[in-house]
């Protein structure tokens, strides 16, 4: 199986799975159902049927998953729980991206957002920008897919939920591992894989020691793909995980196959395959192990193997995995001679190919029109910015305006307010100085009475002794009366 394919099946359920996480109760189908046969309070209902919902249908019964999730919404509705709501718009959105309609996947995904958004549930927040993202990687979209990315690690730094920080790095990783810029990627594990460590998150650092492999392993250095594989394996001992086990030694088994150790690739496809749980991982697995045996030319086993593929494909409408079957079906049957069945699979080999050429179209057309979509939000979301950046100048020019006016009202007042204070000041201290003045002139008045009294006083001792010295008025008029008589 071309490894393109794998990687880019292996990195959507990683996406998906990663941030949104499996069962956080660990419930299994029957369990659910069993909740369901008892009365129980609307919120236990809803968080049972969008378990239901995801994961327990997502990966092999769309209509039976897309029915708990309409059950999970619609009860959510009723009882207007916003959170619930978004989380079960979430779940079914992540069942349309395995199943691959994107529309309906876009629309829940964002509704989950919106959702989200309008109660700040920041991990709402992120996980439907993850998965938004993760609808754009399918259609490789990249740069619109990064974009995505990004916006929710910057929600990851700004909640400090540090231990999801490392899933979104290796999200961006394995963007740039699908446009082949290996570098840019093998950076993005590297920090992831620091982090993982800082936060003691084992999933995490299993899956970034499993990215770097695959980097160096893209780069021809085995060596180390193999060291850093083995430091995965060796964390998984201790982690029970099927899902990563599973995925881990798959990339094991394809480091065997490109060093031709067919042998050990082949004992590791074995063991695996009593772990497959869905359609999607049996279909890489058999592939892979019939092409080992292409390898090892056992032919009859790599016929049996690429048979039972084909009817697993073929019930699904796999048409790529189909065209790469009957390809590699005809060359064997070429080997034996067997014209009939070669000229069978050839004859299919071309008709999966353009039904896997149509379906691509239509998948290109889907993807120019999600392309023309983003690009149209894009725009409607730069316009709205434009928009409140508008409104944000008019109320910034509102506010200098009226700090201009206030300004002058504060300088008027202060003004007013200093005037009264020199006026009050040039009163006070023209009372101030009245009040010494009249003090002062009080003081002179009484210095000056003072100084009348004793000039009087004096006057009148001076007129005491004069009228003592000098003879009485009466006896000089006597005396005058006896010289007039002589």
């Amino acid at each position: 199986m071309p490894f393109k394919q794998f990687y880019k099946i292996f990195s959507t359920l990683f996406l998906l799975i990663s941030l949104n996480g499996l069962s956080q109760k660990d419930l299994t189908k029957e369990k659910l159902f069993n909740i369901l046969s008892k009365p129980q309070p609307d919120t236990t209902l809803i968080d049972t049927y969008a378990e239901l919902c995801w994961p327990v249908y997502t990966y092999d019964n769309l209509d039976s998953a897309v029915y708990f999730g309409n059950k999970a919404i619609e009860l959510s509705t009723k009882i207007n729980d916003i959170k619930r709501l978004s989380i079960a718009h979430r779940r079914i959105g992540i069942t349309y991206i395995t199943f691959g309609n994107r529309k309906k996947a876009l629309y829940h995904q964002e509704e989950s957002y919106t959702l989200s958004k309008q109660i700040n549930f920041k991990k709402g927040m992120q996980l439907a920008l993850n998965n938004i993202g993760v609808i754009y990687l399918n259609n490789e979209l990249y740069s619109e897919a990064l974009s995505y990315f990004l916006h929710s690690l910057k929600i990851v730094e700004e909640t400090k939920d540090y231990k999801s920080a490392s899933n979104m790095l290796i999200n961006c990783g394995i963007i740039y591992t699908n446009i082949q810029k290996d570098d840019k990627a093998l950076e993005y594990f590297l920090k992831a894989n620091e982090n993982a460590k800082l936060q003691n998150d084992e999933y995490a650092l299993i899956m970034s020691y499993s990215e770097i492999s695959t980097i160096y392993r893209h780069k021809k250095q085995i060596d180390l793909a193999i060291l850093f594989l083995d430091r995965a394996k060796e964390i998984l001992k201790n982690y029970n995980n099927s899902y990563l086990n599973f995925y881990v030694r798959l990339n094991e088994a394809i480091i065997f196959s490109d060093k031709n150790n067919n042998l050990k690739a082949l004992n590791i496809y074995k063991k695996l395959s009593p772990m497959v749980t869905n359609n999607t991982d049996k279909i890489t697995l058999l592939i892979n192990t019939g092409d080992i045996y292409v390898k090892l030319n056992k032919q009859d086993s790599a016929l049996y193997i690429f048979q039972e593929g084909y009817k697993i494909s073929s019930e699904n409408k796999m048409y790529s995995n189909l065209a790469y079957i009957t390809q590699e079906m005809a060359k064997i049957y070429a080997k034996k001679s067997d014209l009939k069945n070669y000229s069978w699979c050839m004859e299919n080999h071309l008709a999966f190919r353009d039904s896997n050429e149509k379906f691509n179209k239509t998948q290109n057309i889907l993807s120019q029109q999600l392309e023309f979509d983003f690009s149209r939000k894009q725009l409607a979301d730069s316009i709205t910015y434009e928009h409140k950046e508008k409104i944000n100048e008019a109320r910034v020019e509102a506010l200098n305006a009226k700090s201009k006016v206030d300004k002058l009202v504060r300088i008027a007042l202060i003004t007013f307010l200093i005037i009264i204070v020199l006026v009050s000041f040039f009163i006070y201290s023209r009372l101030r100085l009245t009040k010494k003045q009249n003090k002062i002139i009080a003081e002179q008045k009484k210095i000056v009475e003072e100084k009348q009294k004793e000039i009087l006083a004096s006057i009148n001792y001076a007129k005491r002794i004069q009228n003592a010295l000098l003879p009485q008025e009466k006896y000089i008029d006597r005396k005058l009366n006896e010289r007039k008589k002589s």
